[in-house]
């Protein structure tokens, strides 16, 4: 969405066409912490302001009337499979409304017997039957016990593996990603078409969409994670530069 404001013509339409496919496959999924995302990031775009994700009021208003087009033949096509899950107490997975609830449950046991550094980063999901097993609040009676199962919660996951100082750790390194990409965005307010300024805000939308659906998924050492840290890193450094010796988007030199 950022990339295609900055542009023109065919590329606009098909980047807006991409963003809008992108929504809809998201639905198409049947992924619950994945629709969960979506509305975060649906919400997120209408709170930037505009000029940074949407250079005009029309071009946000066209994105999401597009969205919206998108969306609904998703819903119309897999829609109603996507709203059982919402509803699903069990799943194959063990991940469903029941299974994820008995993780979790087993992860706070898990928590309570190492709760300074954990029981060991990675050691959660070879324990789980144990754990649930050993857990007075877990009831199997929805849900077949499998074994090798996550806590499908990145916060509970990481408080069970790598206990209070893990947590913390993670919660100041995801802060330093919005103040990083907070920075760069006040930076380059002065020439908005820079490629930085419309990074700049579109990653904490990005990472609000992925701090939601990581109440569900054990989501710490997927890749997104560390690109935010990394694209966090490089927009600081590149919010530094001079504008006048950053090309704008057509390739002349800045003001």
């Amino acid at each position: 969405v950022s990339l295609a404001s900055r542009r023109s013509g065919v590329q606009r339409t098909a980047l807006y066409a991409a963003a809008g496919l992108s929504g809809a496959a998201t639905i198409a999924s049947t992924s619950r912490a994945g629709v969960v995302a979506l509305a975060v990031v649906v919400v997120g775009l209408m709170l930037v302001p505009t000029g940074g994700l949407c250079r005009s009021v029309a071009a946000r208003t066209r994105f999401v009337l597009g969205s919206a087009v998108a969306s609904a033949v998703a819903l119309v096509a897999v829609g109603g499979e996507t709203l059982a899950r919402f509803g699903d107490q069990e799943g194959a997975s063990g991940a469903g409304g029941s299974g994820r609830l008995n993780l979790w449950r087993a992860g706070f046991t898990a928590f309570e017997s190492e709760p300074l550094s954990g029981i060991g980063y990675g050691a959660f999901a070879p324990r789980a039957l144990d754990l649930q097993r050993a857990t007075p609040s877990v009831d199997f009676r929805d849900q077949e016990p499998l074994p090798d199962l996550p806590t499908h919660s990145a916060y509970i996951g990481t408080l069970a593996e790598l206990g209070i100082i893990g947590l913390a750790l993670l919660v100041v390194l995801l802060a330093t990603v919005i103040w990083a990409a907070h920075v760069a965005y006040q930076r380059t307010r002065r020439v908005p078409s820079r490629l930085t300024h419309g990074v700049a805000a579109a990653l904490p939308v990005s990472l609000a969409a992925w701090l939601s659906m990581s109440v569900f998924l054990s989501s710490v050492a997927t890749r997104i994670t560390w690109i935010a840290i990394g694209l966090a890193a490089a927009l600081w450094a590149l919010s530094r530069t001079p504008a006048e010796k950053v090309p704008d988007q057509a390739g002349s030199r800045g003001p």
